[in-house]
């Protein structure tokens, strides 16, 4: 008989072990997942109207209209995290999804997606539109020049 047959393996690698790998495999395939399906777990998600009027009344907030369909979204999305550490000193990054958002939408005059509409204070200073938005080096020098104005 083979020692790991008699009991060597789940005394040297105990049940409580491959439980706890478990979890943490499971936990990171679901944030995994989440950046997936155009929900990147880094940048907060405005989910309903009160939470961006909340997100955009103070301080210096941009906030990306985008959809999960859209080809230019998916596109720039693997950027955000890597945008959100670099200006994060100078503003902070949200996204809404203009689907689940219509009346927003609507309100803002969101014609295209992605549209980016940079924030100070609660008023609107600049709006990058998506006919312009669809490369990452368009997207950066739009949000180096946002607050400059």
């Amino acid at each position: 008989m083979c020692e790991w047959e008699g009991g060597l393996f789940w005394k040297l690698y105990p049940i409580e072990f491959f439980a706890s790998f478990s979890m943490w495999a499971r936990t990171r395939y679901n944030e995994i997942m989440q950046v997936q399906e155009g929900r990147p777990y880094v940048v907060k998600q405005i989910t309903s109207n009160e939470e961006y009027a909340q997100s955009t009344q103070s301080g210096r907030v941009m906030v990306e209209f985008y959809a999960n369909w859209c080809p230019d979204c998916k596109r720039i999305e693997p950027y955000f995290e890597e945008w959100e550490s670099k200006y994060a000193g100078d503003f902070s990054i949200v996204r809404a999804n203009r689907d689940e958002l219509p009346e927003l939408g609507e309100k803002l005059e969101i014609l295209g997606i992605p549209t980016f509409i940079a924030y100070e204070n609660g008023q609107e200073v600049a709006r990058l539109f998506s006919r312009d938005a669809k490369s990452k080096e368009q997207v950066e020098a739009f949000l180096d020049e946002a607050y400059k104005k």
